[in-house]
């Protein structure tokens, strides 16, 4: 509330700055991520790469009886699986923001959704 009293200058440059940190935050925490899981932990177990073992790696073979044996299609139902559940996860989120953001009158509309449709 205080920087908007300051002016348009004093305004933009602080716009400024604290977009830079955050730009700054980020990339740092991604590179946290990407060194914690390649095995910069006081472990030193590279996380990320648990059950990335031979001869599937992250490719996993998914009901191979079902599909009458056939590996790669098994291993792109492994991988068509783990994608429908993170989707699934993900989007139940990113769909409420997305309506918040489009609604006519949020404050009032989106609780409104929301509780119709449990």
């Amino acid at each position: 509330f205080l920087i908007n009293l300051l002016g348009v200058r004093v305004f933009g440059e602080l716009e400024f700055w604290f977009s830079s940190i955050k730009v700054i935050a980020l990339i740092a925490l991604i590179l946290f991520g990407i060194i914690v899981d390649l095995g910069g932990n006081p472990a030193h177990d590279r996380i990320g790469f648990r059950y990335w073992q031979p001869p599937d790696g992250p490719f996993g073979i998914y009901k191979l009886k079902e599909v009458g044996g056939n590996v790669p299609l098994a291993r792109f139902l492994g991988f068509w699986a783990v994608m429908v559940n993170s989707l699934f996860a993900y989007m139940g989120t990113e769909l409420i923001g997305v309506t918040v953001g489009e609604a006519e009158n949020p404050r009032k509309n989106i609780p409104k959704a929301i509780k119709r449709s449990r």
